[in-house]
């Protein structure tokens, strides 16, 4: 008797603890799959970057280089209005340089 009263517990506490841990590996699969589809979505999205924008900022080198074009151009473009005044002032005073201007006189 004692044996089959033992048989039957230790079937019961078997299958007691079969449910268990049925249900903990599935819950352990679930967490897994989860963690796992997130690793893989923020992998997908770390390779692919962040979404461009329609204006995106330049980066600072590209700035500075703008900048010491638009130095240079802005710069270059007062040079030639002060020499197309000097020359000017030289066709108004009778004191011509260039020979187109020379020209232009006569």
């Amino acid at each position: 008797f004692f044996f089959f009263f033992f048989c039957l517990l230790l079937l019961l506490v078997g299958c007691f603890l079969f449910f268990c841990l049925k249900i903990f590996f599935l819950f352990v699969f679930c967490v897994s799959c989860f963690f796992r589809v997130k690793l893989i979505v923020v992998l997908f999205c770390w390779c692919h970057g962040p979404r461009k924008e329609q204006n995106p900022p330049k980066n600072n080198k590209n700035n500075k280089n703008n900048n010491k074009y638009n130095n240079e151009k802005k710069r270059k473009r007062e040079e030639d209005k002060k020499e197309k005044e000097r020359e000017e002032l030289f066709i108004a005073k009778g004191e011509v340089e260039s020979p187109f201007a020379k020209a232009c006189v006569r």
